[in-house]
């Protein structure tokens, strides 16, 4: 069952960025857009409601387009992988913002290449939907 973007609705301030990225091609290109948008370097917290946006949307087109699969990736595959990332980021506390002591970002305060560790590995799942997001657009 898809997420409905209505109980996702702080997430839809975040459209903006997702939009550009679409027209990006590189990490630098996409870490600009998110401090631009933002006018600072962006939190665990941020780049995971992106991430996750970014699921809603490809399972959205997924069914939009009434297709199973992209490429090699089953839309089971996609919901199973989106609901991995759901458990990680809920029991991680990585959607939390980092004011409070039970975030990811408070408890790496003081470890900036884990934080930017985990940035990276956001940035590199969402340039893996925008790479099936393509065929969508194709057709």
């Amino acid at each position: 069952m898809l997420p409905d973007l209505a109980s996702l609705s702080e997430l839809q301030e975040d459209n903006f960025v997702l939009t550009q990225r679409c027209s990006t091609t590189n990490h630098e290109d996409y870490m600009t857009i998110l401090m631009e948008d933002e006018g600072k370097a962006s939190s665990i917290a941020q780049v995971t409601r992106r991430t996750r946006q970014k699921f809603v949307e490809i399972l959205q087109l997924l069914d939009s387009a009434k297709l199973d699969t992209i490429g090699a990736a089953s839309k089971t595959d996609l919901v199973d992988t989106f609901d991995r990332f759901q458990l990680w980021a809920g029991n991680i506390g990585a959607a939390i913002d980092g004011q409070k002591k039970i975030s990811l970002e408070w408890r790496l305060r003081d470890a900036l290449e884990i934080k930017e560790q985990i940035i990276e590995l956001q940035y590199d799942l969402v340039e893996g939907l925008d790479d099936c997001r393509y065929p969508l657009y194709v057709r």
